[in-house]
């Protein structure tokens, strides 16, 4: 028996340098990606737009509820208001409608 041992030479997991004919072939991962990119950038943009549709009806309601002259289209009033909540409260007996409202909701979550 001898007192030395053989080593044994053990697979490394690095790669040696690739040639630069080999390095050409790395593009098509970064086309890959670029596509990837684009794919998101589609998607947040749709769902932007879904976003925006579905915004739309609730900031219309709010411009036109401080808006005197409220139209069938947004835009900001030029001179913002509480006319009309004063006049469905005075015309309308929106209160009596809210406090009927609130007691259902009420009675029924008990």
């Amino acid at each position: 028996m001898s007192s030395v041992r053989e080593v044994r030479e053990v697979p490394t997991t690095a790669r040696p340098e690739a040639p630069a004919a080999d390095r050409a072939r790395v593009a098509p991962r970064s086309r890959s990606r670029a596509r990837r990119a684009g794919s998101r950038v589609l998607v947040y943009g749709l769902v932007l737009v879904v976003a925006a549709w579905l915004v739309a009806p609730f900031a219309w309601l709010f411009t036109a509820a401080f808006d005197a002259q409220a139209k069938a289209y947004i835009r900001f009033p030029s001179e913002p208001t509480f006319e009309n909540f004063v006049q469905i409260f005075d015309k309308y007996a929106f209160a009596t409608a809210l406090g009927n409202s609130v007691f259902v909701a009420v009675s029924t979550m008990l």
